[in-house]
This record gives structure tokens, sequence and C-alpha cells, in this order.
């Protein structure tokens, strides 16, 4: 989960219209441009990964691996 988006973070930055700005504008922008994926990977791992957990009697480990 925090790979994807931090791979995303490192894929916007490095576009030319961005790379002038400093980290504490990059940021912002970044997550406004891309929030419905921020949310997508924030919401997905937290709501879904419980459920499956209850739901199939996976491990804890396993769980938080494949998230």
């Amino acid at each position: 989960m925090w790979y994807d988006v931090w791979a995303m973070y490192q894929t916007y930055s490095s576009k030319p219209h961005n790379q002038s700005l400093s980290a504490a504008e990059n940021i912002p922008r970044f997550l406004k441009a891309n929030a419905l994926m921020m949310v997508h990977h924030i919401v997905a791992p937290v709501v879904y990964g419980p459920i499956i957990l209850v739901s199939s009697n996976t491990p804890l480990l396993t769980v938080l691996l494949l998230s």
C-alpha cells in the first residue's frame, strides 16, 4: 500500500513541470491531483483487510502482506 503511494509520488514529482517545486509545494498538489487514488489505497486495506481476516480466518500476517 505505502510503496504504491510512494511510487506514484515519485513518478508525479519527476515530471518536468513539478521538478522545480519544493516537496512542501509538491506533496499537497500530488494529493489533490490524486485524491481518489489515495482514498482507494487507504480505504481498501483498512476496510477490506479486517473483513477478509474475520471472514476467512486468515492469519493477520498474511492479510498485512497482501494489502
